[in-house]
């Protein structure tokens, strides 16, 4: 009985001794977890630092871009903006229209479908222009304002406008633009004509 008791007093110090070797590398697995931790949180923050950064210059050059444009066609010209929001766990651009400082809420049922036509006309050869790999310039639009203005001489007048604004756009960005249009206005300030 007392070499059964003593051989479990062994068992029982050798299981303390496992267990302390056990606490003293858990003890190091949490020490190096927390410095990781800390290392990772340190990433993060200059990681968002950089996104906030990327998110401002996005902003500036979009809202700067789209507002010209804007401003280059319409005599009451809207404000283009964007808002970074996290929707789906991602990151997304909504592009605010604005005038007078009012919000749009639905630009498409407030400002018209010509002041969408000139935005989205203005963007394409941003975002052309800070795609990663880089591409041919060449942007190709078919009807790009095919909703600008109501009565026949507003047309004219906004057509022409749209024409050189997109002009001055591909001299500035040194790039082709090849648009497709029934409208004999948006001509005006082309190099080409072709007609079909």
């Amino acid at each position: 009985m007392l070499t059964s008791l003593r051989n479990r007093l062994e068992q029982f110090k050798g299981s303390v001794s496992h267990l302390k070797k056990q606490k003293d590398i858990s003890i190091k697995s949490i020490e190096t977890n927390q410095k990781e931790m800390i290392e990772w949180e340190e990433a993060l923050v200059h990681l968002q630092a950089i996104v906030q950064t990327t998110q401002q210059t996005l902003e500036y050059r979009i809202s700067e871009i789209c507002s010209l444009a804007e401003q280059a066609v319409f005599d009451d010209p809207y404000k283009i903006g964007v808002e970074f929001n996290i929707k789906r766990k991602k990151t997304e651009c909504d592009i605010i229209f604005s005038k007078k400082g009012r919000k749009i809420g639905k630009p498409l049922e407030s400002s018209g479908y010509g002041a969408i036509d000139v935005a989205s006309a203005s963007l394409r050869p941003a975002l052309i222009c800070i795609k990663k790999p880089k591409v041919r310039n060449l942007l190709l639009l078919d009807e790009p304002f095919r909703n600008l203005g109501d009565g026949m001489a507003e047309v004219k007048v906004l057509q022409q406008r749209a024409s050189n604004m997109m002009r001055k756009i591909s001299e500035k960005l040194g790039m082709q633009i090849v648009m497709v249009s029934h409208n004999k206005e948006i001509i005006t300030s082309a190099d080409n004509v072709i007609e079909i």
